[in-house]
């Protein structure tokens, strides 16, 4: 009867390491499941929380083009704001791609300083001046019919 009772209690001993291993890796995994009210995208894998137009307004930085040119990893994921006009429109998969030229050359004319700037909602007009609000994606591959190998690229998240 002692040997049967040994077994047993390694047994058990066995099991409950079994479930504190179990319960430990539950505990320190807890972080990855938690629910936040953050939104995913699909696109460019990248997060964006939902804020009302002011808000984005509010964070929006003003960056001058060299500047996102030149420190381009720094605005990455940061809500930027651009003025321009509207040269190209394309449409892909739900979503309406635009090219504004950036540098105003006149009153109602911009030329040059191009960035991409994409979106899901109504298309707009060729030619129409814009302010456009969203998440700094980084340079993208700008086209063939473009002047530079790549261009900045924003996810709208706001246009006005």
């Amino acid at each position: 009867m002692d040997f049967s009772k040994n077994k047993l209690y390694i047994l058990l001993g066995l099991i409950a390491i079994v479930l504190i291993a179990i319960g430990g890796i539950i505990t320190l995994s807890a972080g990855y499941f938690t629910i936040s009210s953050v939104a995913t995208s699909s696109d460019d894998v990248q997060v964006i929380t939902h804020y009302t137009d002011s808000q984005i307004k509010e964070k929006a930085l003003d960056v001058d083009y060299n500047d996102l040119i030149d420190y381009n990893e720094q605005y990455v994921g940061k809500i930027i704001h651009y003025k321009g006009q509207i040269i190209k429109i394309n449409e892909s998969t739900g979503y309406i791609y635009l090219t504004l030229a950036t540098k105003k050359s006149s009153e109602n004319y911009y030329n040059g300083n191009n960035i991409n700037a994409w979106y899901k909602g109504d298309k707009l007009a060729n030619g129409t001046i814009i302010n456009v609000y969203g998440n700094y994606s980084g340079l993208k591959w700008a086209g063939e019919d473009s002047e530079n190998e790549t261009i900045p690229s924003i996810h709208a998240l706001l246009i006005e």
